[in-house]
């Protein structure tokens, strides 16, 4: 077994899953603790590392006791390097690894032994990989490996010294864009009961997460449905109705949806679009004229009788300030919900123009961008920014 050695790909928390890289020749650990599910019997070693599949196996004890249910996936033959998918729970994780240094395995020492990368910007590009919460993010930073390498060479070759740094100025305050797609967007729906909030939350998030019912108030607490915005990762925060009320719990709830509006990113504003709802919607934008809301949803436009209603003619019940951000909705049939999202975008920055341009996504990068920017000289300058490509 010289030579072979393992590594954690995922991280080391809690988790759904987890995937473990294997180098060399691991036949020992394979015929410790591995038992592959196929149809004729296990082949031999050499034949598994010739296949290029992914089969499903049990990790096990070396006295057949299971331990998982597991994938294995070979990605090469020459040299060896395949990958273990397995249940993420912390416990689980360190007893595979406990047993593949037992089969004379070895952990890779460093992150760089993982990726076979051209340069540092490629491996900080597959470091960062499993941060991304979603697939657009996944390709956004994978894209970025070429765009920003691009981007370098040609500011390493460029004769204005002027624009080249104001570019790498440009590039490294672009370094916050990474965080879009790893950390969730917080934003929450308020408003008063039975204004629809847990069936557009439902909507929004892509899941039945929040109780629906017609009595107002089903709402007591808060409820979290982690979702997308437009492939960023966001949670959707269905929470109490806003109203003057003496049941207790109710009460809590309530206060504590004054916490969730202020600590969220953005916050949406659901009314009910019903004539019949006037008054309420009335005696709501009176008591919370102070909610400086991110959109403010007319929901239920499905049940609009009084045609035509035009959102223009329910804004003007709003308050000045809340009126350009006025939409239309209906959280039970989806209408409205992509103008809603992008206006959420858009409100909050998430422009696909600025996803387009090079930028830094690890923090050495903006680093040496930054003082590329404020170089002495010429040399000092194409130092930084070589060290940006090389490492």
């Amino acid at each position: 077994m010289a030579g072979a050695s393992y590594q954690l790909l995922t991280g080391a928390g809690p988790a759904g899953v987890a995937v473990i890289r294997l180098m060399g020749d691991c036949s020992e650990f394979f015929r410790r603790h591995v038992r592959l599910r196929l149809a004729g019997g296990i082949p031999d070693w050499q034949s598994l590392c010739d296949t290029r599949r992914v089969l499903r196996a049990d990790l096990v004890e070396t006295d057949g006791e299971p331990l998982d249910d597991i994938l294995l996936s070979v990605h090469a033959a020459q040299p060896l390097d395949l990958r273990l998918h397995l249940h993420g729970g912390p416990w689980l994780v360190r007893t595979a690894s406990e047993r593949m240094r037992a089969s004379g395995m070895t952990e890779a020492a460093a992150p760089q032994a993982l990726w076979d990368c051209a340069d540092a910007i490629a491996r900080e590009a597959f470091d960062a990989l499993p941060r991304m919460a979603t697939l657009r993010g996944a390709r956004w930073l994978l894209s970025q490996v070429d765009l920003l390498r691009s981007a370098l060479d040609r500011l390493a070759n460029q004769e204005r010294d002027d624009d080249a740094r104001r570019e790498c100025r440009e590039i490294a305050g672009r370094a916050g864009i990474i965080d879009w797609f790893a950390r969730p967007l917080r934003i929450v729906l308020a408003g008063p009961p039975n204004a629809g909030k847990s069936t557009l939350v439902n909507a929004l998030a892509g899941s039945n997460v929040s109780i629906v019912s017609p009595t107002p108030g089903t709402t007591r607490d808060w409820v979290e449905a982690p979702g997308e915005l437009d492939g960023y990762p966001a949670l959707w925060i269905d929470t109490a109705g806003l109203r003057t009320t003496d049941d207790s719990l109710e009460v809590a709830g309530i206060e504590r949806t004054h916490e969730l509006i202020r600590r969220a990113d953005a916050v949406v504003v659901v009314l009910d679009a019903a004539s019949a709802a006037a008054e309420e919607r009335a005696a709501f934008i009176c008591a919370y004229a102070d909610v400086r809301p991110t959109c403010v949803a007319f929901n239920k436009s499905d049940l609009l009788t009084a045609r035509p209603t035009t959102l223009a003619e329910l804004a003007q019940s709003l308050p000045k300030l809340w009126r350009a951000a006025a939409r239309l909705v209906s959280g039970l049939r989806g209408e409205g919900l992509p103008d809603l999202r992008a206006s959420l975008c858009r409100e909050l920055g998430r422009t696909d123009d600025l996803l387009a341009l090079p930028a830094a996504f690890a923090s050495r990068q903006a680093i040496l961008l930054q003082q590329a920017h404020a170089a002495a000289d010429r040399k000092s300058f194409m130092e930084r920014i070589l060290r940006t490509i090389s490492g």
